[in-house]
């Protein structure tokens, strides 16, 4: 990837992924949507389309049971890294695309997942409704 940002994930200190595109997402995101953050390396629209896009793609496939190879349920607080940015999530889940465009899913093993990726993909669809107009 030619850009010089990097998005990571960590568990207590051990690398889980580098990302293109990622969302974090606590547990109280099912009601407040607003508390999900989200980046991709990608800029403007082409950014928030392929964040759109993995959400939509993480629901069906979670949906069709064609998602359970590859999350992976972590029992220790999530680190996602922007740049100088990190976010802490002790109870919650990130959805995110590597490197080769493969969807990658971590999430505590207490959470249920659907309800959140569903508020995912609502949040990533009113952000792109927002910019449509």
């Amino acid at each position: 990837m030619a850009s010089k940002e990097t998005l990571v994930v960590f568990c207590n200190g051990n690398l889980l992924g580098r990302a293109t595109a990622l969302f974090v997402a606590p547990v109280e995101a099912k009601e407040q949507q607003g508390l999900i953050k989200m980046w991709s390396l990608a800029k403007g629209q082409q950014g928030k389309h392929i964040l759109h896009a993995l959400a939509q793609r993480a629901l069906f496939d979670f949906e069709e049971n064609t998602l359970i190879a590859d999350w992976q349920p972590v029992g220790a607080n999530l680190t996602s890294v922007y740049g100088k940015m990190e976010i802490f999530i002790v109870k919650g889940l990130v959805l995110m695309m590597d490197e080769e465009n493969r969807i990658k899913l971590f999430a505590h093993k207490e959470v249920d997942i659907m309800p959140m990726l569903r508020a995912i993909q609502r949040y990533a669809t009113r952000m792109i409704r927002l910019d449509v107009r």
